[in-house]
């Protein structure tokens, strides 16, 4: 316990601050980089950044308090600080590090980002036999979540271009509708990013714009859902079922729209994995094309 309480001092709470804050994005990115690992295993810490971000602000303070309080001591007792540069440079450091990242999390939120409609503008001009799409994405909240997605997206054949935003909620994806479609975009995203992607608006959820070789798409009646947040839970249940693709829930038509492969899963599973959330599913019809 000795030991613990000598090592901890302003100067090592200053440099573990920094480590600490850079955990959740740095050690991910530089996987995805190297393309160390699976890409949803290097995307695991980054999900949590705010956590990380908190600790390592609250690291920071005492390494502050530490240090002025062992400068007041010394005042009083007119002694001499041990190692004040190292001290000063730790935190200097610390500061440096925690700023940045605090900075990175507030930037999306300052509207400064480029504008959807001008990404899209700009994708186009520059993959003009490209088809682009714009994917709608909830749960990043980094740079290294839109590294994370832009890795996974770029990877499926027939992508041009992959630029995911975090102040937009979304990624401009460039394509050749040859090689695949928003519903594989769509697909890819969140069964290997953790993120929750849909389709966009305009583009219609249909058998034939399935990722599966095997699909089927079917609209379940949902009764009790009350609030966003209930059909954001019925979606993730869904979308976690193994079989599943992708899930559209209406809270307005109190429905869910659901692609699945029949060939691994039954429609009553559906229906139990929802009735199991305490709502009412009825009984699931399929989809008109």
């Amino acid at each position: 316990m000795k030991l613990i309480k000598k090592m901890f001092n302003s100067t090592s709470a200053a440099v573990l601050s920094a480590l600490t804050v850079s955990a959740c994005c740095l050690p991910p990115l530089i996987l995805l980089l190297f393309s160390i690992g699976s890409a949803t295993a290097a995307a695991a810490l980054a999900q949590y950044h705010l956590w990380f971000l908190g600790a390592g602000a609250v690291l920071l303070g005492i390494s502050y308090a530490m240090y002025f309080r062992e400068r007041r001591a010394c005042s009083t007792a007119s002694c001499r600080m041990k190692n004040r540069k190292l001290t000063v440079a730790s935190l200097v450091f610390g500061t440096l590090v925690v700023g940045a990242f605090a900075a990175n999390s507030i930037y999306p939120h300052l509207g400064l980002a480029e504008k959807t409609d001008a990404n899209v503008a700009r994708t186009a001009a520059k993959y003009p036999a490209s088809q682009i799409a714009v994917i709608p994405i909830e749960g990043m909240t980094c740079i290294t979540c839109e590294a994370h997605v832009e890795k996974v997206v770029a990877a499926i054949p027939g992508v041009a271009s992959a630029d995911a935003s975090t102040a937009n909620a979304n990624a401009v994806v460039a394509f050749n509708p040859a090689q695949t479609s928003p519903a594989g975009l769509v697909h890819a995203i969140n069964t290997q990013t953790g993120y929750t992607a849909t389709l966009p608006e305009s583009t219609p959820l249909t058998s034939e714009s399935l990722p599966f070789k095997v699909s089927k798409v079917l609209v379940i009646p949902v009764e009790g859902m009350s609030c966003v947040a209930c059909a954001a839970r019925v979606k993730k249940t869904l979308t976690s079922i193994a079989g599943v693709g992708d899930v559209q829930v209406s809270l307005a038509e109190r429905n869910a729209r659901v692609r699945f492969d029949p060939s691994r899963l039954a429609p009553d599973q559906l229906v139990a994995a929802i009735n199991g959330l305490g709502y009412q599913a009825g009984i699931p019809k399929e989809a008109p094309k």
